[in-house]
């Protein structure tokens, strides 16, 4: 029974590694939650990592997809009588240009560039056989635009734990003038008894 109850108090100390390598919060043996200590990958919180450039790829690839298919289907049921090209052209070309966002690697920078990159994509009016293609467009990048959000929140929220816990405690001489001061600031006056009672003022009476 010890042995079962050891294994177990050790598994639930480990917190299990997130996808960008970040370790979760860690149950103290008296159920407080401390912060597990984050990896020293000696790289910026808005920085990505791992396989967070290849998704943003992909994200990037499906919205030129079906900003080219804006441009070739204007025809069918729901079909505008008068297509806008421009509009169709200035979606294709934003998402071409979020390519040049992902070399950047910047979490901050590429979550917006894919939400305003998305929204130029499903501008235009569409026929209704490309209705799919538009909302896939719309909940993908939404999806991952939240995802990098919330892991630079999470990373941002990390390593100010840790510059807390980093901080240098107070010397043991800044310890002791403190302790010495306190204890002056204590020992100056009348000490406290139960038949000491407090001085009146004296009150002069003009003449």
């Amino acid at each position: 029974m010890s042995l079962l109850r050891r294994s177990s108090s050790s598994q639930s100390q480990a917190g299990p590694a997130t996808e960008d390598g970040q370790t979760t919060e860690t149950r103290a043996p008296r159920g407080r939650r401390v912060p597990a200590p984050l990896p020293d990958d000696g790289l910026k919180a808005s920085a990505m990592r791992g396989s967070e450039p290849l998704y943003g790829y992909v994200v990037a690839l499906e919205l030129v997809v079906v900003g080219i298919l804006n441009l070739t289907v204007t025809s069918g049921a729901g079909a505008p009588t008068h297509p806008s090209m421009a509009l169709d052209a200035v979606g294709v070309a934003a998402a071409i240009s979020l390519f040049g966002f992902l070399q950047t690697k910047n979490r901050v920078l590429v979550a917006f560039a894919v939400i305003v990159t998305a929204f130029f994509v499903n501008l235009p009016k569409v026929p209704n056989s490309l209705a799919i293609a538009h909302v896939f467009a719309l909940a993908f990048p939404f999806a991952y635009s939240l995802i990098l959000t919330q892991r630079h929140r999470r990373r941002m929220k990390g390593e100010l734990q840790a510059a807390r816990t980093r901080r240098p405690a107070t010397p043991p001489a800044r310890r002791s003038r403190r302790n010495t001061k306190a204890n002056a600031a204590e020992s100056t006056g009348p000490r406290p008894s139960a038949r000491y009672t407090p001085p009146k003022t004296k009150r002069t009476a003009r003449g």
